[in-house]
Protein backbone atom coordinates (compact mmCIF):
# COMPACT_ATOMS: atom_id res chain seq x y z
CA UNK A 1 0.00 0.00 0.00
CA UNK A 2 3.01 2.30 -0.07
CA UNK A 3 3.23 2.74 3.68
CA UNK A 4 6.44 4.30 4.92
CA UNK A 5 8.50 2.15 7.26
CA UNK A 6 11.38 2.23 9.67
CA UNK A 7 13.00 0.02 12.24
CA UNK A 8 12.67 0.51 15.95
CA UNK A 9 13.93 -1.21 19.06
CA UNK A 10 11.57 -2.32 21.82
CA UNK A 11 13.02 -4.01 24.90
CA UNK A 12 16.16 -4.90 22.94
CA UNK A 13 14.27 -6.46 20.02
CA UNK A 14 14.44 -4.84 16.57
CA UNK A 15 11.02 -4.36 14.94
CA UNK A 16 10.18 -3.24 11.42
CA UNK A 17 7.33 -0.75 11.59
CA UNK A 18 4.89 0.88 9.21
CA UNK A 19 2.29 3.51 9.95
CA UNK A 20 -0.15 0.72 10.87
CA UNK A 21 1.81 -2.20 12.38
CA UNK A 22 5.12 -3.56 13.66
CA UNK A 23 6.70 -6.97 13.13
CA UNK A 24 9.86 -8.75 14.22
CA UNK A 25 12.86 -8.36 11.91
CA UNK A 26 13.72 -11.85 10.54
CA UNK A 27 17.50 -11.53 10.96
CA UNK A 28 18.73 -8.73 13.24
CA UNK A 29 22.35 -9.37 12.18
CA UNK A 30 21.45 -8.03 8.72
CA UNK A 31 19.99 -4.81 10.17
CA UNK A 32 22.03 -1.71 9.37
CA UNK A 33 20.97 1.41 11.29
CA UNK A 34 21.39 4.74 9.50
CA UNK A 35 19.83 7.14 12.00
CA UNK A 36 18.48 7.16 15.53
CA UNK A 37 15.36 9.19 16.21
CA UNK A 38 12.68 9.91 18.73
CA UNK A 39 9.90 12.48 18.93
CA UNK A 40 12.39 15.32 19.47
CA UNK A 41 15.55 14.68 17.42
CA UNK A 42 17.20 12.72 14.61
CA UNK A 43 20.84 11.64 14.93
CA UNK A 44 22.74 10.48 11.84
CA UNK A 45 25.12 7.60 12.59
CA UNK A 46 27.54 8.97 9.98
CA UNK A 47 27.60 12.19 7.95
CA UNK A 48 25.16 11.85 5.05
CA UNK A 49 23.26 8.86 6.49
CA UNK A 50 19.92 10.66 6.27
CA UNK A 51 20.61 11.58 2.64
CA UNK A 52 21.30 7.87 1.99
CA UNK A 53 17.95 6.93 3.54
CA UNK A 54 16.02 9.36 1.37
CA UNK A 55 17.91 8.57 -1.84
CA UNK A 56 17.34 4.82 -1.32
CA UNK A 57 13.65 5.47 -0.72
CA UNK A 58 13.31 7.07 -4.13
CA UNK A 59 15.19 4.33 -6.02
CA UNK A 60 12.51 1.69 -6.56
CA UNK A 61 14.84 -0.59 -8.54
CA UNK A 62 17.36 -0.64 -5.69
CA UNK A 63 14.60 -1.41 -3.18
CA UNK A 64 13.32 -4.30 -5.30
CA UNK A 65 16.85 -5.68 -5.70
CA UNK A 66 17.40 -5.50 -1.94
CA UNK A 67 14.11 -7.29 -1.30
CA UNK A 68 14.95 -9.97 -3.89
CA UNK A 69 18.37 -10.53 -2.32
CA UNK A 70 16.85 -10.75 1.15
CA UNK A 71 14.30 -13.42 0.22
CA UNK A 72 16.64 -15.46 -2.03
Amino acid sequence: EGYGHSWCQLDGQILETTFTSARVVPNPTQYCPYVLFDNERVTELWPGALDDVFSLGRDEAAKLNLIAAAVA
